[in-house]
């Protein structure tokens, strides 16, 4: 690097800086492109600037081989008047075709690349599309599908079976590309979230089972809730209480959440907010 630096700044040295006719300070080294013309006994000869120069090389720490017709860079101390160098010392001669070549193979510095940290526990949340005995498929709401290895570590939460169309959230650790690194440690079953199956179930068995009594909806604001209970603030002001069954098909996005405005679909009659008579067959919202 430091060949490369001298060899940038002799570049622009070169414009201002003339082996005739100019002088230079002491102190500072001085930077001259120039072609070998001899080294021998002692002596450095050049050409530049249509002039030949001769220096002593005794105070060279190291030198190349240099041979008659190299491009060389030189750098020196003090002064050179015309074409005496009797002022100057000659320091470094580095040759132009070793700066160009180190500068071409300098590799370039790559982007660290930050690896995730696998000890972590994460999640993936979606839905079951494909299961066995040892793998699972899972695809989120963006279309991206991810497959697991069960162990038999594996603690699985469901309502009626790991099966397919369920929307589950997986907790794991390592790397979930790569199954030798991928520790599947619970799959757990969304309840407040109807799948697909159970959409297609509820549409055929409404088509042909139709409830029993009239069916009235009710939209609402969700103000309480509990698994077997759903406070709704409605519309007309009226706070109603319904009762929930296995029956009842909960389909909410996001789940069911205080705050959340929701269609009640019944059958039977409100008695004031006396909802005790009325079966809840949907909360949707």
């Amino acid at each position: 690097m430091k060949k490369l630096a001298a060899f940038i700044t002799a570049v622009f040295m070169l414009v201002t800086l003339s082996a005739c006719g100019s002088s230079a300070s002491v102190s500072s080294e001085n930077y001259l492109k120039a072609v070998i013309v001899s080294h021998a006994d002692g002596t450095v000869k050049v050409s530049a600037n249509n002039q030949e120069l001769a220096f002593s090389d005794k105070e060279l720490a190291a030198a190349p081989e240099l041979t008659a017709g190299d491009e060389v860079f030189l750098t020196y101390t003090g002064t050179i008047k015309d074409a005496d160098t009797s002022a100057a010392h000659l320091t470094a001669v580095a040759l132009v075709a070793e700066l160009q070549s180190e500068q071409a193979e300098e590799p370039a510095q790559s982007e660290e690349v930050v690896e995730p940290d696998y000890t972590k526990t994460a999640t993936f949340y979606g839905m079951v599309k494909n299961a066995s005995m040892n793998n699972f498929t899972v695809e989120n709401g963006n279309g991206m599908s991810e497959d697991f290895h069960i162990n038999d570590n594996t603690v699985f939460s469901t309502i009626d079976g790991f099966l397919e169309g369920i929307m589950v959230t997986v907790t794991y650790t390592g790397n979930y590309k790569d199954a030798n690194t991928c520790n599947v440690i619970s799959v757990a079953e969304d309840a407040n979230n109807v799948t697909p199956k159970e959409d297609e179930a509820a549409s055929s068995s409404s088509s042909s089972v139709a409830p029993s009594g009239d069916v009235s909806s009710l939209v609402g604001t969700i103000s309480e809730a509990s698994m077997s209970n759903l406070v709704i603030d409605a519309q007309s002001g009226e706070q109603i209480v319904f009762f929930l069954d296995d029956s009842t098909k909960i389909n909410i996005d996001g789940g069911i959440a205080l705050g959340k405005t929701v269609t009640v679909v019944y059958t039977g009659k409100l008695d004031g907010n006396n909802a005790n008579s009325c079966t809840v067959v949907s909360v949707t919202g």
